[in-house]
């Protein structure tokens, strides 16, 4: 098994991936609310940790 250190970049390459991942699916999401006049919340809150 690799050193641990050896996951590192991979594991923080990988976070950063679903990251993207999710803030596209939140623009999507929030794309179709508005798309069918859907009221939205008056605050959203993140999930995960800022980068």
């Amino acid at each position: 098994m690799p050193h641990t250190a050896e996951w590192k970049v991979p594991l923080q390459l990988f976070g950063r991936a679903v990251n993207n991942l999710a803030q596209q699916l939140l623009h999507i999401a929030e794309r179709d609310i508005d798309g069918v006049g859907a009221p939205r919340r008056s605050t959203r809150q993140a999930a995960g940790r800022p980068m």
